[in-house]
């Protein structure tokens, strides 16, 4: 049998599903920044919900511990938006490179999510809805907010923020790549155990 992977997240979030490792996997290898930097952009509601990760987990994590990912195989990725809480957070890049950013994010967001999940356009039961927004920018990095809520209910399921800044000689792209890329992983894998738990809880005599 598998070590749950739960053992991994926060101890903030006990019980957590398969979810909690996808937010532990997600952000891993992040540079170092203050939780504050990322705290506060108004694009999630109750931010007081996210509490600071550990290690190399995202800054900011919220998992809902009754979260089973085994009931979704679809996905719907709404368009990445830029939230910038003030006129600075925008690093001064231009607003054409910024909605090429924006744009950029969404399509490796959708790209990757569909090797996990199958992409519908609209809810319906099954299906997840993953919205995120860039919140900040400079040359070299960025910040995130990203949620997975059920796409009928609307109901949260996980959210978190990041900052991360690109390897030497990175470009930006890269950093969003990175992360659709552990998404997708993260994800697909969690679901993937949560199957596996109930299959093995269904199989168990009585």
């Amino acid at each position: 049998m598998s070590a749950d992977p739960r053992s991994r997240t926060a101890a903030s979030t006990p019980s957590l599903s398969g979810f909690g490792v996808f937010a532990y996997g997600l952000f891993v290898c992040a540079t170092a920044a203050s939780a504050q930097e990322v705290r506060g952009t108004g694009f999630l509601k109750n931010e007081s919900q996210l509490q600071p990760g550990r290690g190399s987990q995202a800054q900011l994590v919220y998992i809902n511990p009754e979260t089973d990912f085994s009931r979704y195989d679809k996905v719907v990725v709404d368009r990445v938006a830029l939230w910038f809480r003030d006129e600075n957070a925008d690093g001064g890049i231009e607003p054409s490179e910024q909605q090429h950013l924006a744009g950029y994010f969404t399509a490796a967001l959708r790209h990757q999510l569909q090797l996990e999940f199958h992409p519908v356009e609209n809810a319906q039961p099954g299906a997840l809805r993953v919205r995120a927004a860039i919140t900040r920018l400079s040359k070299s990095g960025a910040s995130v907010a990203i949620e997975v809520v059920d796409a009928v209910s609307g109901s949260r399921l996980a959210a978190v923020k990041d900052a991360r800044e690109a390897d030497d000689g990175g470009s930006l792209e890269r950093v969003f790549d990175a992360w659709a890329e552990r998404a997708s992983e993260r994800l697909g894998a969690f679901r993937r155990f949560d199957a596996a738990e109930t299959s093995r809880s269904t199989a168990s005599p009585h």
